[in-house]
């Protein structure tokens, strides 16, 4: 299905309610921006697929993206390789085999005010939370017990990975109680952020995080830490490697 219109950006008001996908993913080419009632209020429910795949310039605000399941790859809620911005967004309740079951960006992405939680995944490397392979920040936002289940190794990066060649900046955010697990061994998900490129944490909380290794940060890129607060993560907070 596709949610794009004629040239220009395209608006697209949602009222208050549940929405349930019928026809698999909405895919945006266009410049498209949906706004609902507030986070909550309007609920798209991805009804067991992707919700949306951007491959053009799409504006979410004040809505929920709910319900992806399955095997889709790297995105459940959201996957985007186009230009994407969430303000006033929850993406929760999305649990795939894949990675990036809330987003998965391979573009360019700017979050903020929004609320990432309850989302979980089943991939090595698998960023419950969000997936990134592109250009990133985050402000303003909460990134609670997502849950990385490590199928042929570690369940890393339960709320977010950072991957190779990628930019993520994290600022005046929080992101506690994810969760990185193994079906497959028992020491060695590691980091509720896995970050293998360049990454920024100003202003920031890494709070009560659980794996088995190094529950807050599993570095292998750059990071800068500024002005945070990194505490009560199980076992052990940053592992930089």
């Amino acid at each position: 299905a596709q949610a794009n219109g004629g040239s220009g950006q395209q608006t697209i008001d949602l009222p208050a309610g549940t929405i349930t996908l019928q026809s698999g993913s909405m895919a945006i080419s266009g410049n498209v921006s949906i706004s609902g009632e507030g986070a909550g209020a309007t609920v798209i429910n991805s009804n067991g697929t992707r919700a949306f795949t951007v491959s053009g310039t799409a504006a979410f605000d004040h809505l929920t993206v709910r319900g992806a399941a399955g095997s889709p790859g790297c995105g459940g809620a959201l996957q985007s390789s186009g230009d994407i911005t969430l303000r006033h967004v929850e993406l929760t309740g999305n649990d795939i085999t894949g990675q990036g079951a809330g987003l998965c960006n391979t573009g360019t992405a700017t979050i903020a005010d929004s609320d990432i939680s309850g989302n979980a995944a089943s991939s090595n490397s698998a960023g419950a939370g969000i997936h990134n392979t592109g250009t990133m920040t985050i402000t303003a936002t909460n990134i609670d017990d997502n849950t990385a289940r490590g199928v042929n190794g570690g369940g890393d990066g339960a709320a977010i990975v950072n991957a190779a060649g990628a930019t993520l900046t994290i600022e005046g955010s929080t992101v506690s109680g994810n969760t990185g697990t193994s079906t497959t061994c028992d020491d060695c998900s590691s980091g509720a952020i896995s970050n293998d490129g360049t990454l920024t944490i100003r202003r920031s909380t890494l709070d009560s995080n659980q794996a088995d290794n190094y529950a807050a940060l599993q570095n292998k890129g750059t990071v800068t830490i500024e002005k945070s607060t990194v505490s009560r993560n199980t076992y052990g907070s940053i592992l930089n490697s």
